[in-house]
Parts: C-alpha cells; sequence; structure tokens
C-alpha cells in the first residue's frame, strides 16, 4: 500500500532533485559553450583597447558561474587551482578600476542601483580601501580558478549598492601565520537598517555556498552597528622554496 502523503512523496523528491541536477548541468554545458565562446571573441575584438579586460572579466565569471551550476550541491571538490599575493593585488587593483569606470557613468550606476552608495557623486576618489598582508612564500588553493575573484566582486557589488552614499567600503586580507590561514573583512557602512534578502537563491545565499564549496571557515555576513561586515577565512600551505634540499 502507498501512502499517497508520504511515500509517494517521496518518490517524487527524488524524481524533482534530479530533474533540477540535470537542468543545472545543461546550463552549465550552456554557459560552457556558448557565452564562453563569446566572450572569448569580444576579448580579440577588442585587445587593443583598454576594455579587453571586460572581456577577460566576463569570461572568468562565466567560467566560475557554470562551474557552481554543476557543483551546487555536491560535496565540496578537490582544490586544483592556486592563488598567491601578487595575484590578490591584482584582482583588486582591476576591480578598483572597474568601480571607478562606474563611478564615472551616471546612467550605468542607475541601471546597476549603485546610484545612491559608495559610489555616488561627490564621494572619495577612491572606490575602496584595501589593506594586505600576504607574504610572498604562502598561497592558497581553490576547486576552481576565478572563484575569488568572483566571490570579491560579489561582496564588494553589495556593499556597493547598499553602502552609505559617499562611503568607502574597507577589504582587509590579514595572514595568520600560526594558524596558517588568510583572514577576510569585507566592512561598509550601511545606508539605512532595511534587513537584507534571505531568499535561498539571493546574494547572501550565494556567498555562502561558494564559502562551502570552497572549503572556507567561519564565513559570516551581517550588520555589526552602523556597518555591514563579510568575513571568512581560508587555509594557507606554504610553497616550497626551488632549488632548496629536501
Amino acid at each position: 500500500m502507498i501512502d499517497p502523503q508520504s511515500d509517494l512523496r517521496l518518490l517524487l523528491d527524488d524524481v524533482q532533485s534530479a530533474a533540477h541536477t540535470d537542468e543545472r548541468r545543461r546550463l552549465a554545458g550552456l554557459l560552457s559553450h556558448g557565452l564562453d565562446s563569446l566572450a572569448d571573441a569580444l576579448r580579440r575584438q577588442v585587445a587593443e583597447v583598454p576594455l579587453s579586460w571586460l572581456a577577460e572579466y566576463l569570461q572568468r565569471r562565466i567560467h566560475v558561474i557554470a562551474w557552481l551550476l554543476d557543483h551546487w550541491d555536491g560535496p565540496a571538490p578537490p582544490h586544483d587551482a592556486v592563488v598567491d599575493g601578487a595575484q590578490a593585488h591584482e584582482t583588486l587593483a582591476s576591480l578598483e578600476r572597474m568601480f571607478a569606470d562606474v563611478k564615472g557613468d551616471t546612467d550605468l550606476r542607475a541601471r546597476l542601483g549603485w546610484a545612491n552608495g559608495p559610489l555616488a557623486t561627490g564621494g572619495s576618489q577612491q572606490p575602496f580601501a584595501t589593506t594586505i598582508d600576504w607574504p610572498d612564500e604562502f598561497e592558497t588553493t581553490l576547486p576552481v580558478r576565478g572563484g575569488l575573484g568572483f566571490f570579491l566582486t560579489e561582496v564588494l557589488s553589495n556593499a556597493m549598492r547598499h553602502g552609505a552614499a559617499g562611503s568607502m567600503p574597507d577589504v582587509t586580507i590579514r595572514c595568520d601565520r600560526v594558524k596558517r590561514e588568510l583572514a577576510f573583512r569585507v566592512e561598509n557602512e550601511r545606508r539605512d537598517e532595511r534587513a537584507r534578502d534571505g531568499s535561498k537563491y539571493g546574494g547572501l545565499a550565494l556567498l555562502t555556498g561558494m564559502a562551502r564549496l570552497f572549503g572556507w571557515r567561519e564565513f559570516s555576513a551581517g550588520p555589526d552597528g552602523v556597518r555591514f561586515v563579510v568575513t571568512w577565512r581560508a587555509p594557507l600551505t606554504r610553497r616550497d622554496h626551488p632549488g632548496k634540499p629536501d
């Protein structure tokens, strides 16, 4: 005997879950073989102008989105991408250039919903402040190339959207040599007391899911007085010195 309210429901849940997983994989394929090719063509066409970074940025984001769609409900995968301090510096420099470009375009800021935040007219010329303590001999790993840049972009975009007008978000990356980990902190002055979107598909849910897949510890995001603070910790490995005896 089948109880429609229990046994059949369990069967349908399994079928629906499998269907959703298959849909995500199909969408991942479309992103990889469709938009990814378009971004590559765009990059070649604008290689001689300053906007070439935009095509590369788009391509990296598409790659990470496709990866997330394929791994979202799975266990944390193995890491095969290495990120060092120099890459972190360049990532933040690229984001600083991007936000500076947006700041100078009133129409674009309005379309993105960033018109009344830190990029508002009359605020600081610098989009955000950065403090990095990441020694050359340390590196961290990720399961997907471009993951750190994607994550930082999401966090800073939220700061630009919800931060107080004319304020300056702060990005701090600090090396804890004893625990062998990086402590990340991104904070901004809040514009108002409105609660953040609690949707399971919203921005904070995306960051929480990414932190889990990346193996990052102690991820948190929420108000702290008049500021909104996002923190997480990433394990570090010490790079072997080439030419030294083992």
